[in-house]
């Protein structure tokens, strides 16, 4: 726990970035209609004109419901960071909790703990205001609980595993199949008096359902989370979805270095890690520039496999379902990206493989290993805090620089809509450049991003005259870079998470239109 705050209290007022923004609007949402979280309209996604949010938007109210202190005090950001902080402590916690009601010893659990609080994906999603945390922390107590439902019983047990349980997949819906885990950690049903213990799961989809009816959108028909999911879904992302998945259990994960360390040859003279080698080259023929990192991504896919078979071999309950964890994103490699945030819901079960391979070691390299992915894990999510302060607090500058001072001299200043800088424009009174009117008139001003474009583009105005630009290129980390490859937020960027570079971080430019 103090790991974790001291890693992540240095960025307690960091910038909102990414997906931030519709997070944060949903919580201000919420203060006047806390039932109907995406029943607002807003300009979002790659479509340039307001929509429903819940057109869009295929996760539940959970997080904006969580983030209505921080909408309380005014849209801070320390309040939205120290919320994320203690969920993730809750978490740490928990982790231990687990580890300790599925059978292992103290040294396991604390090592759990450690892995966790030092997780990459893990520390960098809770630089953000994003769901993925919430969505890992409900999970693991709706697990944690339901262990406590077998092992004890208690009403307060039950029901907390299944509240938890069912609000998990209203922060990210593809832990809709977390519950699954229960064939593994509950007693068959049809033994007897074993179908009591089954009582939370059964009630899992009655409260995600009852809470879906509660709060869907009076306007929004038919297109809530699964319709909005789907909106985004292909068959044709798999490919390179499976390449970011081996990628990010690598380099972002614990249990990638932590597994192949401490299995060894056991690992590396089966054909597994090859036969993951060979689909990374097979996904990466038609991209030769990324054909470097195929083993990367096949060590990665095969850590996994490796993980589920070794569970299958041992028919150890609690490994089964420790590995079945980790296979809970899959379904999400149909979306249009795979960024290493929809893995962070498999952390915890991470941990405890980690922790568990890593201290079957002889104890003096037990030690070192363990030390050395903690670490490692600790620095290298430091680093993607770091870049990603870097990469929002641009877009804040920019708001800062080229719009709050024009709107309150009485100008009349446009944006197209990204991201994290989208909060703070609006908040300094811009106005969003859409499809639909009003429209920019000659001599109003709009101010759009380079590296970072959606919407409608400045070269849709042909009389235009630059008048001022806010960029970066200090050499340093990057998550976000397609000249380098660098795509911590979406793999259509790149598969790496970090990259050292010079590049322009972004470049914010305003212009007057003529």
């Amino acid at each position: 726990m103090v790991l974790a705050a001291v890693l992540l209290l240095p960025f307690a007022g960091k910038a909102f970035t990414i997906d931030d923004t519709v997070f944060m609007r949903q919580a201000e949402w919420v203060l006047t209609d806390p039932l109907h979280p995406s029943a607002l309209t807003m300009v979002w996604s790659e479509v340039p004109r307001p929509m429903r949010l819940s057109q869009v938007m295929p996760t539940g109210p959970v997080m904006a419901w969580l983030l209505a202190p921080a909408a309380l005090a005014g849209g801070s950001e320390i309040v939205a960071h120290v919320v994320q902080l203690l969920l993730l402590l809750v978490a740490i916690v928990e982790v231990a909790a687990l580890a300790l009601r599925l059978g292992y010893d103290d040294s396991v659990a604390q090592l759990s703990s450690l892995f966790l609080a030092s997780t990459p994906a893990v520390l960098g999603m809770a630089g953000t205001v994003m769901p993925d945390v919430a969505a890992m922390t409900l999970g693991l107590v709706g697990i944690e609980r339901l262990c406590a439902w077998r092992q004890h019983g208690g009403i307060a047990a039950g029901v907390c595993a299944a509240l938890a349980l069912a609000l998990a997949p209203l922060a990210r819906s593809h832990l809709l199949v977390l519950p699954g885990l229960a064939i593994c950690i509950l007693d068959y049903p049809w033994r007897r008096g074993a179908w009591r213990q089954w009582l939370p799961v059964v009630a899992v989809p009655v409260v995600v359902l009852a809470i879906v009816l509660l709060t869907r959108d009076p306007l929004g028909g038919s297109s809530d989370m699964v319709q909005s999911a789907g909106m985004f879904s292909s068959f044709a992302n798999v490919r390179s979805n499976a390449v970011a998945f081996g990628v990010h259990w690598v380099l972002l994960m614990p249990l990638g270095l932590a597994w192949m360390l401490s299995r060894g040859r056991r690992f590396w003279l089966s054909p597994v890690p090859w036969l993951g080698v060979a689909v990374g080259a097979a996904a990466l023929a038609n991209d030769t520039r990324w054909l470097w990192i195929a083993p990367v991504a096949g060590f990665g896919i095969a850590v996994v496999v490796d993980v589920v078979v070794d569970s299958v071999k041992h028919r150890d309950a609690r490994r089964m379902a420790l590995a079945l964890w980790l296979l809970v994103a899959l379904p999400v490699v149909v979306y249009l990206h795979f960024p290493s945030k929809y893995l962070v819901a498999c952390a915890p079960a991470a941990a405890i493989v980690a922790a568990a391979a890593v201290l079957a070691l002889p104890r003096p390299r037990a030690l070192a290993t363990g030390a050395a992915v903690v670490l490692g894990g600790a620095m290298f999510g430091t680093l993607i805090l770091q870049a990603d302060a870097n990469f929002a607090g641009l877009g804040r500058r920019a708001v800062a620089e080229l719009i709050a001072p024009r709107v309150a001299a009485g100008e009349r200043v446009w944006f197209t809509p990204n991201w994290g800088f989208q909060w703070y424009a609006e908040r300094a009174g811009a106005t969003i450049l859409t499809t639909t009117p009003p429209k920019p008139q000659p001599g109003d001003l709009i101010v759009s991003a380079r590296e970072t474009i959606s919407g409608i583009p400045i070269q849709a105005f042909k009389k235009r005259e630059l008048l001022a630009t806010v960029t970066d290129s200090t050499t340093g980390g990057r998550i976000l870079s397609s000249k380098l490859g660098a795509g911590f937020y979406s793999n259509g960027w790149g598969y790496l998470p970090w990259v050292w570079g010079s590049t322009e971080i972004d470049r914010f430019e305003l212009w007057r239109v003529h």
